[in-house]
């Protein structure tokens, strides 16, 4: 089968990373695999750039008003490739492998990525994308979310349900696995004693991920722990003016003394490894939270906010928050930290044993191969219940 896969970047982020995975990890045997991006170049580009069974090409998109010829480009690249399945990756790459699909008569599949949005928080042309989206949501063959929300979600908006799977995300056990020299070597090359308390929020710096209530648990945490209080690194990217906004609000609270800024990482094991635990804050819009999967894998308990399917990932193997809840955010910090070091060290391996037995790349695969070759053949394709 050729299977044609869109999406607008190969930058380093949880979707792109599953993307990456997927495209490795299908048979070759049954799965002949190119990649499309929008624009060239990223930290997965150079992953799948190395990788011998997947083609990559770029689409070498000028700017959002490229329209015309980048259109031309995708639709001969379609014509070269003559795919049985255009998948797409997240808008506008969903949208626009309609357009790629139906210029050659294939099958096209939608990848939700995200769950419910507050596009209050973001540009006008991000909402008009998305209401498009939910007006073509009826033509594509298959719709895959990697979440329980972002189905729901999605359908409370007008998506169809009948043709709406959930395949999760799956973490490359592997890859990311319990590593204390790795932790140690982290901790030494950002200058973190080995003896201090750390807590990662591993997030680009973006609305949805709330590093406003963030910051407001650290100073509840901080007015309980006073000099006890652990450091926080928040490790992600984002617009400068946004950075600074939350560094002057860290200031303001009186813990910037306490909150370190790092860029995103992209072997990021080793933060994984060199924290105590890590956290998410998420107001909305998570769809399977990559971060805590892969942070679970790596043995560290870990304590979010329930957007998304956050819940449902980390099980009983640590602590669910409700969103936009600073003192329960803090609440569930302090009830790990409270627990002595080898309780925690079992939490966290069976935080691992969880991953490694519900959230695998091989299952990953193995359910997208199972849906993809399904829906070529004009079946119904099977995703997973939900629990």
């Amino acid at each position: 089968m050729r299977l044609l896969f869109l999406i607008r970047e190969l930058s380093v982020g949880g979707a792109e990373r599953q993307l990456a995975a997927l495209a490795r990890g299908l048979d070759k045997a049954r799965f002949d695999v190119t990649v499309a991006a929008m624009y060239a170049g990223g930290g997965m580009w150079e992953d799948l750039a190395r990788s011998e069974n997947v083609r990559l090409v770029s689409l070498d998109k000028g700017g959002r008003w490229d329209t015309l010829a980048f259109a031309r480009r995708l639709i001969g690249l379609a014509r070269e490739i003559r795919p049985h399945l255009v998948h797409g990756y997240m808008i506008p790459a969903n949208e626009l492998s309609l357009l790629a699909g139906r210029a050659v008569g294939a099958k096209v599949a939608w990848g939700i990525r995200i769950s419910d949005q507050d596009f209050s928080r973001y540009t006008t042309f991000r909402r008009v994308v998305h209401r498009t989206g939910t007006r073509l949501s009826r033509f594509p063959d298959l719709l895959i979310a990697n979440s329980h929300a972002g189905r729901a979600s999605h359908i409370a908006e007008g998506y169809p349900a009948e043709n709406f799977i959930v395949i999760p995300n799956g973490i490359d056990v592997e890859a990311f696995r319990p590593d204390a020299e790795a932790g140690a070597r982290w901790r030494a090359a950002n200058g973190i004693d080995a003896a201090e308390t750390v807590i990662g929020l591993p997030a680009r710096l973006d609305p949805m991920k709330d590093h406003h209530s963030f910051l407001a648990a650290v100073a509840r945490l901080s007015a309980d722990l006073g000099a006890r209080t652990p450091l926080f690194v928040c490790a992600g990217n984002g617009e400068p003016a946004f950075r600074a906004e939350l560094e002057a609000e860290a200031r303001r609270l009186g813990v910037a003394e306490r909150v370190r800024w790092m860029p995103a990482v992209r072997e990021v094991t080793g933060l994984y490894n060199g924290v105590d635990l890590v956290t998410s804050a998420s107001a909305f819009g998570e769809g399977f939270p990559n971060v805590l999967g892969e942070a679970m894998a790596c043995g560290t308990p870990c304590v979010a906010a329930t957007s998304g399917d956050a819940a449902a990932v980390i099980g009983d193997t640590g602590v669910a928050v409700p969103p936009r809840d600073p003192p329960a955010l803090a609440t569930g910090w302090r009830t790990l930290l409270a627990m002595r070091p080898e309780e925690r060290r079992a939490l966290g391996a069976r935080a691992r044993e969880r991953i490694a037995t519900e959230y695998t790349i091989a299952r990953l695969v193995e359910r997208s191969s199972r849906a993809f070759e399904a829906v070529v053949r004009g079946e119904h394709a099977v995703g997973v219940s939900a629990a």
